[in-house]
């Protein structure tokens, strides 16, 4: 790996690896990127790859391991009616190349062009995509909601009408993401690229918006009845902070999300047992525009 000299690192380079605010990446895709932070000195040493070429954007921490920060582009592309196929189609046909294809990682139940649509129709400032190369590789649309149904134990079907739009209420206070599908990269090691960015873009729209916060129901892990019990979710996220000083899964697969929302600031509502009407158990998490970390 070739280090850039500090005497000819960028100044907003500099700044960015001491305030985590400002930065670059230096990746040929354009989500994600990083920075490796030297402790032993003084000033920040920017390491990169030779060859690429840095890029602006607005970003945060997201974890700090072994000096490693890793970087995400805090915003996803408002979505426009072009899109609306390109999403629809995003679950048959995931993306990649034939040596470095993707999969879907999540998606909610009755993804079709149909319910795209009519979520889009009743609320198009609430959909973002991601992209990679041009091509869209995640996507999330929210609708607004009043606490008392957001923050509550529901079920996905009944608290989003399935994901159409239909219960979208314009008057009401929190945003809540109805509709999402993430693909990975082969490994499924992180969902960082593609999650990363919907939420940081949803939680400016509700700071923008005046609203009360921001709620997404993520995969928790285990399939058995405990696992779906808000004691159970406690008891895993304490175990994390025991390892780690900070609240943490152990786990792989969708269940990672939780962990990116939890370095974004979200907070653990609720467990949420047979959430999409099966087996499988999620966790409500929950940002609040009034935290501290208010901003992506």
């Amino acid at each position: 790996m070739w280090a850039w000299p500090s005497s000819r690192c960028p100044p907003a380079a500099t700044a960015a690896a001491e305030a985590w605010r400002t930065g670059y990446f230096f990746s040929p895709g354009h989500l994600t990127g990083a920075f490796f932070v030297s402790a032993a000195k003084k000033f920040p040493a920017v390491f990169l790859h030779p060859g690429l070429k840095p890029i602006a954007f607005e970003c945060r921490k997201v974890s700090l391991l072994s000096g490693e920060v890793r970087l995400f582009n805090s915003a996803a592309r408002s979505v426009s009616a072009s899109d609306l196929e390109p999403i629809a189609n995003l679950q048959g046909s995931p993306g990649g190349t034939p040596a470095w294809k993707r999969c879907v990682a999540f998606v909610h139940p009755g993804h079709a062009l149909s319910t795209v649509l009519s979520l889009f129709d009743q609320y198009p400032q609430g959909a973002f995509i991601c992209e990679e190369g041009q091509k869209p590789i995640s996507y999330a649309s929210a609708i607004r909601l009043p606490g008392p149904l957001a923050l509550q134990q529901h079920e996905w079907s009944a608290a989003t009408s399935e994901g159409t739009g239909d219960a979208h209420d314009p008057a009401a206070n929190w945003l809540y993401v109805s509709r999402m599908l993430l693909t990975a990269a082969p490994g499924h090691q992180s969902l960082g690229p593609e999650l990363w960015p919907l939420l940081a873009s949803l939680k400016s729209l509700a700071v923008s918006q005046g609203l009360e916060g921001l709620a997404v129901a993520l995969p928790f892990p285990g399939y058995r009845e405990r696992s779906g019990t808000a004691a159970f979710h406690r008891q895993c996220l304490a175990d994390g902070i025991r390892k780690t000083g900070r609240p943490h899964l152990e786990t792989m697969g969708p269940s990672v999300t939780i962990n990116i929302a939890l370095q974004m600031g979200f907070r653990h509502e609720a467990a949420l047992p047979g959430y999409l009407g099966n087996h499988r158990n999620f966790a409500l998490m929950v940002w609040r525009t009034g935290d501290a970390d208010a901003l992506p």
